[in-house]
């Protein structure tokens, strides 16, 4: 489940992308249409499917925000890296088709033509989209949502190609297979962004063992709310979005009282609940 302050925050950001990518688009395609111009026609339509990957990005929040119910008792935050793979995988289709381009572009070199309102056009929504970007991805990382730093890429997708075009305008002038070279390097790195994203996502919906940092938090942890080695062995975590689960087992004293292990059992449930917001289940078992 998507903690409430982190959903309200992340659709804000999804609207606000819309409102910009609809600004860009119509901006692109109007002065794409008074030039002429086929790639700044194709560019405008690239841009309005950000826009396309925000409403995606909106209804995943939406649905890992959803409280847990009957059929999904451990909540709905996985819905959020449904979603970030979505856009990841519209990423890497971007990519493909942008290094496609930009390989007939190297093989068939053409040398840009565009008018100055055209660039000065390309110029402020490629700043526009890269804050966007930014934002995006800084918020994201800040959350831990996947979902919305593959927005961010996507967004920068389209402000790097919108400088590639610029430079490309005027190098490519004298050098005209420099675009096509420029176009094939940034899909590379949209291609290589998306995997990471679809392989980050992925790994957390298969399930993941429980990072080093995080098991020696549970050791220490063991050892300031109870009394005596217990020996936490056996972690395993469940990942829910921003809702975790950890099972594990440990040891006590073989004569040990049912009521005392399960008194015990539940301080440490507690503890690890106070301390790093984790719910854990604790499986007793005696002490050789």
């Amino acid at each position: 489940m998507v903690k409430e302050n982190y959903g309200r925050s992340s659709i804000r950001i999804g609207i606000l992308s819309i409102a910009v990518n609809a600004v860009c688009f119509a901006l692109k395609i109007w002065v794409g249409i008074a030039v002429g111009s086929i790639a700044m026609i194709a560019d405008s339509w690239h841009t309005l499917s950000d826009a396309f990957t925000s409403v995606i990005l909106i209804v995943g929040i939406i649905a890992a925000s959803a409280p847990p119910d009957k059929e999904h008792p451990f909540g709905h935050g996985r819905a959020e890296l449904i979603a970030a793979s979505v856009i990841a995988t519209i990423l890497a289709i971007v990519g493909l088709g942008f290094f496609k381009q930009s390989v007939s572009r190297i093989i068939h070199p053409v040398p840009p033509d565009f008018t100055m309102i055209s660039l000065l056009v390309f110029l402020v929504t490629g700043l526009f989209k890269e804050m966007l970007a930014a934002y995006s991805i800084k918020e994201g990382k800040r959350m831990g949502m996947n979902s919305l730093i593959a927005d961010g890429w996507h967004h920068r997708s389209d402000a790097i190609t919108n400088f590639i075009i610029i430079i490309g305008v005027f190098i490519g002038r004298k050098v005209p297979v420099v675009d096509g070279i420029l176009g094939a390097i940034v899909s590379a790195v949209i291609i290589y962004v998306a995997w990471k994203i679809l392989n980050g996502s992925a790994s957390i919906i298969i399930g993941e063992a429980p990072d080093k940092d995080t098991v020696e938090k549970v050791k220490r942890i063991c050892s300031e709310e109870l009394a005596g080695p217990v020996d936490p062995h056996h972690i395993h975590m469940h990942r829910y979005g921003n809702y975790i689960e950890i099972t594990m087992h440990i040891r006590v004293r073989g004569e040990m009282r049912v009521d005392e292990a399960h008194q015990m059992a539940t301080r440490l449930e507690h503890g690890i609940k106070e301390k790093l917001d984790i719910t854990a289940t604790i499986h007793i078992e005696p002490r050789k």
